[in-house]
């Protein structure tokens, strides 16, 4: 008994410096990224910024942006279907233990950080619409190995997942850059934002009872049986966003800007 009191102790040190260290490197981080923020001196701009009436009413009625609201909106459908429920799927269902989960995500963190740098030269060499192709399909692999129960798959779905998102991220909110002039961009970046927020907001709204109506019925569904809620989302993703690579390539991809479209500033 005496053992366990000093053991349970010593791990209750350990987390409070743990967390307490955690804190104070975001801390200093932190002021480190206001100070440098502070010394950046913006070049002035050659054209005068539109009102932001303006610029909102412009945006609202960009063709081209507007092109691009069905992907980001079909792609937050697939994103906020699944990763939501995952948590409880991985503690519950999978019986992993909060170690097990820590470790699984640090993997992830990490594949996701070696993976950014290369996705990255790939869509500067080719173009964010190669990159995203790419990082959609690997999710699709992602969400097929999730489509499976067990711990190995889920970390594989985990791993697949972190080196995808090293590139979608960056490769959506690069498509405004592509499509929007320079002095537009940040109201079509408003706009896109609002409307895929409320987009993955409504999808996770909308699965959440088939998730309850899964688990209160044995984790069966019509005639599938031994099947947790997570595995049928993740299916559901997989035509998400296959519907999302054929968007891209036959209405995004042909639309696309040339060069001097991009940058171009309208009067």
């Amino acid at each position: 008994m005496r053992t366990r009191i000093i053991s349970g102790a010593v791990l209750t040190v350990l987390l409070v410096g743990a967390v307490a260290g955690g804190g104070i490197t975001m801390f200093i981080l932190t002021v480190i990224h206001t100070v440098l923020l502070l010394l950046i001196k913006e070049k002035p701009e050659a054209s005068e910024r539109e009102p932001i009436g303006l610029m909102l009413k412009n945006s609202l009625t960009d063709k081209k942006l507007f092109a691009l609201i069905p992907l980001f909106v079909l792609w937050n459908v697939a994103t906020y279907a699944t990763p939501p429920f995952l948590g409880t799927y991985q503690l519950n269902d999978l019986g992993m233990s909060m170690t097990a989960v820590t470790v699984v995500a640090a993997v992830g963190s990490i594949v996701r950080a070696c993976v950014s740098t290369p996705m990255g030269r790939l869509a500067d060499k080719r173009s964010f619409i190669s990159s995203l192709n790419l990082c959609f399909i690997i999710m699709i692999f992602a969400h097929i190995a999730n489509m499976f129960a067990g711990v190995a798959f889920y970390t594989t779905y985990a791993i697949l997942h972190a080196a995808a998102m090293a590139g979608i991220n960056s490769g959506i909110v690069n498509l405004v850059y592509d499509f929007v002039p320079r002095n537009r961009r940040t109201s079509a970046l408003a706009v896109k934002n609002t409307v895929v927020g409320f987009a993955g907001f409504l999808t996770t709204l909308a699965v959440s009872p088939l998730v309850g109506y899964v688990q209160k019925n044995g984790n069966k569904f019509f005639f599938l049986e031994n099947v947790y809620a997570q595995q049928i989302l993740s299916a559901f993703a997989v035509v998400i966003i296959i519907i999302c690579i054929v968007y891209l390539n036959l209405v995004v991809k042909p639309a696309k800007p040339s060069r001097d479209e991009e940058n171009a500033d309208p009067q």
